[in-house]
């Protein structure tokens, strides 16, 4: 994905004309925003991209940087070989009469199923309002990928190969903080709500066949809401009423296999998935859960996690 960011409608054209010519892309989206005294254009095609120190024949990037310095425009340029990314600003101020504001919600996609990202792409990028700056099939970079877009939201499935959901949502929120994260997924179990929630989701929306359902979470998150449906609001309801009310904390003695495999469980991890984190069998995994149930003195997987974020056991 390459976006250039541009505010001047006069050099619109030579960024077009080197998006088809030098980037063999397929699709570009040209969105408009206006930030204060500020118009900016952002164009984003779906082509190779290049590397920006490499400026000289063969991307166009020379002949669209000097006319954009010919009108006073600053340009920057980061891309990454293989990424594919290019962002070009050109910052002008004028003094415009309207008084209307339109907003753009920024979206990165972090989700597995290969067919729903790509309807997703597909959605979103006829949405007004709406802009998909990324979509990967994994989180295992997701830190350095939120760096790259800077996302106003961030909609990140659970069960994914490698990083599980939970787990980067938390790498997310330790380096920005300030990002809002929906989770996105098809569970909907207490355990996998009360996980989420502690590690600091903004949101708990359910995959649709309606796409309609994630665009009014987008938007409930972005304008400062917790989006959750009347169902799983209720169910992290009763999960927070009973678990909340603790006393003192206890010593457990927990084994070092037991203390890693409830990691795992906070995580939100599936048991396979922890059989395959810990290096050990599915049935083995069952052996240490119930021994971990025993002496947490709980009987389900949600109370588990709850004692164990409440009293501080990991």
């Amino acid at each position: 994905m390459s976006t250039l960011f541009i505010d001047n409608p006069l050099v619109v054209k030579e960024a077009l004309h080197n998006i088809v010519k030098h980037a063999q892309a397929t699709r570009a989206d040209v969105l408009i925003d206006q930030q204060g005294n500020e118009l900016q254009l952002r164009i984003a095609d779906n082509g190779r991209g290049f590397d920006p120190h490499q400026v000289g024949e063969g991307n166009g990037l020379k002949n669209f940087q000097k006319r954009a310095l010919e009108g006073s425009f600053a340009v920057t340029v980061q891309s990454e070989l293989g990424e594919g990314t290019v962002r070009c600003g050109c910052q002008y101020h004028h003094l415009f009469k309207q008084t209307t504001h339109y907003t753009m919600i920024t979206i990165v996609l972090f989700e597995d199923n290969k067919s729903l990202r790509q309807s997703l792409l597909a959605y979103f990028g006829s949405t007004e309002g709406m802009f998909m700056a990324g979509a990967y099939g994994d989180a295992n970079e997701a830190v350095a990928k939120i760096r790259r877009h800077r996302p106003d939201v961030v909609l990140m499935d659970i069960q994914m190969p490698g990083l599980s959901g939970i787990e980067a949502m938390q790498h997310i929120l330790g380096a920005f903080p300030e990002t809002k994260v929906l989770i996105h997924t098809v569970f909907e179990d207490e355990h996998r709500i009360f996980s989420a929630l502690c590690a600091g989701a903004s949101g708990y929306v359910l995959k649709s066949p309606d796409p309609d359902d994630v665009l009014q979470a987008i938007r409930d998150v972005y304008n400062g809401g917790a989006h959750m449906s009347p169902t799983t609001a209720a169910k992290a309801l009763r999960m927070f009423q009973n678990q909340f009310v603790q006393t003192q904390p206890t010593y457990v003695n927990l084994t070092d296999r037991e203390h890693e495999v409830l990691t795992c469980m906070v995580k939100g991890l599936s048991y396979k998935m922890i059989a395959d984190a810990c290096a050990i069998s599915y049935h083995t995994v069952h052996y240490h859960i119930k021994h971990i149930y025993e002496k947490l003195h709980v009987n389900s997987a949600p109370e588990a996690v709850a004692k164990a974020i409440t009293q501080k056991l990991i």
